[in-house]
C-alpha cells in the first residue's frame, strides 16, 4: 500500500514499495494505498475503522488491515512521523555533496537522489 501524499512515512508503512526497501501490508496496492491515506488522518484512525467494519474499506482490504495491525504497529515506531516539528530546523543553505555522502554512508543514495530531484523540480533553496 502506498501514496503519493507526500510520501509520508505513514504512507510508506501500509504500503509495499521497492522505492524505499520497507514492506507493506501484502495485497495493498498503491490505488488503494492512496485512498486509505487520503480517507484517514492516520494509521491509528484507518485501523480503527477497518475493525470497525467501516463500509468505505473493501472487505478484503479491511480484513488485511487488521491482519497486519501488528506490522503496522511496529512501522510507526520504526518509522515515526514528527509533524509538529518547526520547518525552521531546515532553513537555509543545503550542502547536496555532504547530503549524497552520508546518503551513500548510510546506504540510502536512492531516497537521497529522490529527495534531491524533488527539490530541484520544486526550485527550493
Amino acid at each position: 500500500m502506498r501514496s503519493p501524499r507526500a510520501d509520508t512515512p505513514s504512507s510508506r508503512s501500509s504500503g509495499a514499495t521497492r522505492r524505499d526497501d520497507l514492506p507493506g501490508v501484502r495485497g495493498v496496492g498503491a490505488k488503494t494505498a492512496k485512498d486509505l491515506v487520503l480517507g484517514y488522518p492516520s494509521i491509528e484512525a484507518m485501523l480503527e475503522a477497518a475493525e470497525a467494519g467501516q463500509m468505505t474499506i473493501k472487505p478484503g482490504v479491511r480484513t488485511k488491515l487488521v491482519d497486519s495491525k501488528e506490522y503496522l504497529d511496529a512501522m510507526q515506531r520504526i518509522v515515526p512521523v514528527n509533524a509538529t516539528a518547526p520547518l525552521s530546523i531546515w532553513a537555509g543553505d543545503r550542502d547536496e555533496d555532504a547530503l549524497t555522502e552520508l546518503g551513500a554512508d548510510l546506504g540510502i543514495k536512492g531516497p537521497v537522489q529522490r529527495l534531491l530531484a524533488a527539490l530541484a523540480a520544486s526550485d527550493t533553496r
